[in-house]
């Protein structure tokens, strides 16, 4: 049997989605690899996944729309994990083995539900 590991946030993340959810789930086709096998599409486990920023670095970036914060101590599912990734703060949560893309999916829903909007920024 596999070890799981559960990851704790160490600091609060923040997440650019719309008025009405952060769209956590919302997993783009650009920003991660597939592989199908059978009839069912999985992800790869490659450090690819959904975007979050630290305080920092979303104050750094051009992206503008509503602000949903994670808060430090959130409990990620096992199954999912964050790496920093590209510019500073800048952060992906991904799935830390490969895994039905349904699945990697149902476990952000569960992480969206601890997502608090806190405010529109612009540019």
């Amino acid at each position: 049997m596999r070890e799981k590991t559960l990851y704790i946030l160490a600091d609060d993340l923040y997440r650019m989605g719309n008025s009405s959810s952060s769209r956590l789930a919302n997993v783009r086709r650009s920003d991660i690899n597939t592989r199908e096998i059978g009839e069912t599409d999985f992800i790869v486990a490659d450090n690819n996944g959904v975007s979050v920023f630290t305080k920092e670095g979303l104050d750094e970036c051009p992206l503008t729309g509503w602000v949903w914060e994670l808060k430090a101590g959130t409990i990620l599912p096992a199954g999912l994990t964050i790496v920093k990734r590209g510019s500073k703060g800048h952060h992906m949560i991904v799935p830390a083995e490969n895994m039905p893309l349904t699945k990697y999916i149902s476990l952000l829903e569960s992480v969206a539900m601890f997502c608090e909007k806190q405010y529109m920024k612009r540019a």
